[in-house]
């Protein structure tokens, strides 16, 4: 082996680069990662890529786990995405309470069952509405129509709706 081969959400890709250095030396291995939307590297991983590591959400860890795609045994807790939220400076307050957390959690439950359900859908909704990509800019990374895009993007969210009800 020459490389560890690293399956995992976009957002380990920086602290994995920073970390790749200090690996190296001291195992004498580079890295090799593939990075991007959490389903979509589920779908790879379902799909037979090979992969050493697998860093992904929990939710998707447990449904590998019941798949047999990743060890049970090795699941191990690494730590707590940090996430902040914020008003924009032109809009105004919105009061959070408790209940708004628990809406936060069910529409996270419902990202993560998209991911499981269609990788495709759930990485537009990443590129879309957390990214900020435009429909266009998606129709040219996905190499397709913006028409599909959008279609798709309906798709995404009448899946989200129905989850959340």
């Amino acid at each position: 082996m020459s490389a560890l081969k690293i399956l995992s959400g976009g957002a380990a890709h920086g602290l994995v680069a920073s970390l790749t250095p200090r690996f190296k030396a001291a195992t004498g291995l580079d890295i090799d990662g593939e990075f991007g939307a959490v389903g979509v590297m589920a779908a790879k991983l379902r799909d037979g890529m090979p992969a050493d590591i697998v860093v992904l959400t929990q939710a998707l860890i447990a449904a590998l786990a019941r798949e047999n795609h990743v060890l049970a045994a090795s699941i191990k807790d690494v730590g707590v995405v940090e996430t902040a939220i914020a008003v924009r400076s032109a809009d105004p307050l919105v009061a959070a309470s408790d209940a708004n957390a628990s809406e936060l959690g069910r529409l996270s439950d419902a990202l993560d069952h998209l991911a499981e359900v269609d990788p495709s859908l759930a990485e537009l909704v990443d590129l879309h509405f957390f990214c900020g990509y435009a429909f266009r800019e998606i129709a040219e990374l996905r190499e397709t129509s913006e028409r599909t895009v959008r279609r798709d993007w309906r798709k995404a969210r009448l899946l989200l709706h129905q989850e959340l009800l």
